[in-house]
């Protein structure tokens, strides 16, 4: 399912194929990486991370979180409700805590991902980071640690990089991956089908 993610076409890939992809998801990396990003750059991503965060399952909420801090990297401000934002960053500080495993680890990354790429609000993510402090998460046997949110905003602070958004990078690997399949397969005198990646 990563390498699907890479070369999937988020101008043409269907909400079905995204709600597949979310309620099939086998590991964080999937669900909160690959699903994430292809379900930011689609038309459905707004609607999708909504819907996500509501879902009891810890890999869909935990994606839907994750879609959202995609979205706040892409977006231009404008295109960003602020008020719905702010609802969620409260939202983040009642319940980060008490949340399950990997929702805890995605909500502390949405208050990163709103004081790094959404300027307006960036103050007020500070402000939740410092109140929310340390986030607990199970890693299992891996070096990874959960970043400190107010740490990580006010470095980004610090290095001038508030508000700065993303080119959407994934989507420059998913072209390149494409290209090297399509010129693989000619070699190789196959059809290129990239369908039969999605599943």
């Amino acid at each position: 399912m990563y390498l699907a993610g890479l070369i999937a076409d988020e101008k043409e890939i269907q909400k079905k194929d995204l709600q597949f992809w979310v309620k099939n998801s086998t590991s964080p990396m999937i669900s909160e990486c690959t699903v994430a990003w292809i379900a930011a750059e689609s038309k459905y991503g707004l609607e999708l991370a909504r819907e996500w965060i509501e879902s009891e399952k810890e890999s869909i909420s935990s994606s839907g979180w994750s879609t959202f801090s995609s979205l706040l990297s892409i977006l231009p401000n404008d295109q960003i409700d602020s008020k719905e934002v702010s609802k969620l960053l409260k939202r983040v500080e009642s319940k980060i805590h008490k949340s399950q495993n990997r929702v805890k680890y995605c909500m502390n990354g949405f208050v990163i991902a709103v004081g790094g790429f959404y300027s307006p609000l960036s103050k007020e993510a500070l402000e939740i980071a410092q109140k929310i402090g340390k986030v607990e998460v199970m890693m299992g046997k891996t070096a990874c640690k959960v970043p400190n949110a107010s740490e990580y905003i006010l470095k980004m602070e610090n290095m001038g990089k508030i508000g700065n958004k993303k080119r959407q990078p994934a989507v420059k690997r998913r072209i390149q991956l494409r290209d090297f399949i399509f010129r693989i397969s000619i070699k190789l005198k196959t059809k290129y089908r990239p369908i039969e990646f999605l599943f």
